[in-house]
């Protein structure tokens, strides 16, 4: 019975990573407690996605989000549901293939969540995004070359 309850708690908090390359697993760390699991999208989309600006012009194919999870929040004080989404997209922002990959992660992430939020949810999108913003350069000035980052702006 121990053992099932911890099983319970470690569910809530953790989820197993699909990495091969580092086998890491995600996870979070609150005062608040979750009121559903972890859980992650197996959604693979093809890349390179129409549109694009990567410069990429190798072989198409399937990426998906390795290292992500959602889950929902209860925020008594305003009475409120929140939808977290936790992410770590493929790093190097200026690799034609990766820039390419990422956005087809980034897909996969907004799919999630308009597949499990409404209009009037709120929603928390969070994590390394391993890119640049264009409306907030880094000390570099450096701008993106993927749509990862513009593709979380729902509304």
């Amino acid at each position: 019975d121990r053992r099932q309850r911890q099983m319970c708690i470690r569910d809530r908090y953790m989820l197993k990573g699909t990495d091969t390359a580092t086998g890491q697993n995600v996870g979070i760390i609150t005062k608040v407690d979750p009121i559903q699991n972890l859980q992650r999208s197996n959604e693979y989309v093809i890349y390179p996605l129409s549109g694009n600006k990567c410069g990429y012009t190798g072989a198409s194919g399937n990426q998906g989000v390795s290292k992500h999870f959602f889950t929902r929040f209860y925020l008594s004080v305003v009475d409120r549901i929140i939808f977290m989404a936790g992410l770590h997209l493929l790093a190097i922002p200026t690799a034609s293939d990766r820039c390419a990959k990422r956005e087809a992660q980034a897909t996969v992430l907004k799919n999630l969540i308009i597949q499990n939020t409404s209009p009037i949810d709120d929603i928390i999108v969070l994590g390394d995004f391993n890119d640049y913003a264009s409306n907030i350069l880094d000390i570099a000035g450096n701008v993106p070359t993927s749509r990862a980052v513009s593709y979380t702006h729902l509304r």
